[in-house]
C-alpha cells in the first residue's frame, strides 16, 4: 500500500506539466496566427503597389496595405491588369501610410499615371499636420509606349522633428478619369540623424521645409 501511495502521488505533477504544455503551445499558435494578419506598414525597405490584390478597402502587396483598394479597376493598366481609377467623386487613389519612419531617411517616390489630359493627376507626400513634409508634383519624368506617364518626388524625414506618419498618394484634381498604377518607394538613404539640407534633393522636389543650417 505505501508503494502504491507513493507511485499515485509521483504520476499527479506528470499530468499537470502534460496540460500546462499543451496550453501553451495552443496559445503560441494562435499568437502566431494573429500576428500574421497584422499589417503595421512600418517596415520601409521595399515598398510596391500594383493593385492586383484587393481585400475589402484595401489593397494588399506583400507585407504592406494601401488604402482605397475600392477604386481598383480593371480599365486600364501598366502592369498586371489593374489599376486604381480616380473621379471627381473619387479623388485619391492608393495611398501608402508610412508609420514611424526613421529620422534622416530619404526616400525616392513614384507612380506611373493613365489619362486623356494628366496635368490634374498628381503624385502627393504630405506628413499627417501637412506642414511638416507638403510636397504634390504632375510634371513626369519619364513615359512609355502606352501613355503612361511616370510622376517622381524625393523627400527626407527630418532628422529634429518628430513625425508619426507620412501619407503617400495619388490624387486627382480635376473631373475626368486618372488611372494610376505601380506606387513604387524605395529607401535611397538610411537615417543618420544629422540635419537635412537643400542640396540634397532633385529638381522635382516642391515646398519642401529645410530642416538645419548651411
Amino acid at each position: 500500500m505505501i508503494i502504491k501511495g507513493k507511485k499515485d502521488r509521483s504520476s499527479f505533477p506528470v499530468w499537470i506539466i502534460f496540460f500546462l504544455l499543451l496550453g501553451a503551445l495552443f496559445f503560441a499558435l494562435m499568437a502566431t496566427s494573429t500576428s500574421s494578419k497584422w499589417i503595421s506598414n512600418t517596415d520601409t525597405s521595399n515598398i510596391f503597389c500594383d493593385a492586383e490584390i484587393k481585400e475589402g478597402n484595401l489593397f494588399i502587396s506583400g507585407e504592406h496595405e494601401f488604402l482605397n483598394g475600392e477604386t481598383q479597376s480593371g480599365d486600364q493598366a501598366r502592369s498586371g491588369d489593374h489599376s486604381s481609377l480616380t473621379n471627381a467623386n473619387q479623388r485619391e487613389g492608393m495611398r501608402y501610410e508610412m508609420n514611424y519612419p526613421d529620422s534622416g531617411s530619404v526616400y525616392r517616390v513614384s507612380v506611373w499615371r493613365y489619362a486623356e489630359d494628366g496635368k490634374d493627376g498628381f503624385l502627393v507626400v504630405r506628413s499627417r499636420d501637412g506642414h511638416i513634409i507638403n510636397l504634390s508634383t504632375n510634371n513626369h519624368v519619364t513615359y512609355d509606349k502606352n501613355w503612361w506617364f511616370q510622376l517622381e518626388l524625393t523627400f527626407a524625414v527630418p532628422s529634429d522633428t518628430l513625425i508619426n506618419t507620412i501619407d503617400i498618394l495619388a490624387e486627382n484634381r480635376g473631373d475626368k478619369n486618372i488611372y494610376f498604377d505601380d506606387l513604387e518607394i524605395v529607401e535611397i538613404s538610411g537615417g543618420s540623424g544629422s540635419p537635412v539640407h537643400h542640396s540634397y534633393f532633385n529638381k522635382n522636389i516642391h515646398h519642401y521645409r529645410t530642416y538645419g543650417s548651411g
